[in-house]
């Protein structure tokens, strides 16, 4: 068995390749056919390289892979659990607090 499926095995290492692929993609990898002509005076005009990222107005500059990984993304907002029947006191006093 080759070393390259046993990652590809967990659903969750997976999903969270491909998110790393799709935020290289977008956010660092220039785009030969998202560029703009840029004209300057009399002589002449000069591209702009741009994203997809800048393209859709999410950010103003090419980023590196470095200020990629040190990004900080905040948590997810708190969901009380799905459950049948009366909610505790202490979930309803959480959910008062956080939602």
């Amino acid at each position: 068995m080759r070393r390259t499926h046993t990652l590809a095995r967990r659903e969750a290492t997976l999903t969270g390749a491909m998110f790393l692929v799709g935020t290289l993609y977008n956010f660092c990898d220039v785009h030969h056919s998202l560029r703009i002509k840029l004209y300057v005076g009399r002589w002449g005009y000069r591209w702009v390289q741009r994203t997809p990222a800048m393209a859709a107005g999410l950010t103003d500059h090419p980023w590196g892979y470095r200020e990629l990984f040190s990004c900080r993304v905040p948590p997810p907002r708190w969901r009380p659990p799905k459950r049948r029947g009366r909610r505790s006191r202490e979930v309803i006093q959480l959910m008062q607090q956080w939602c």
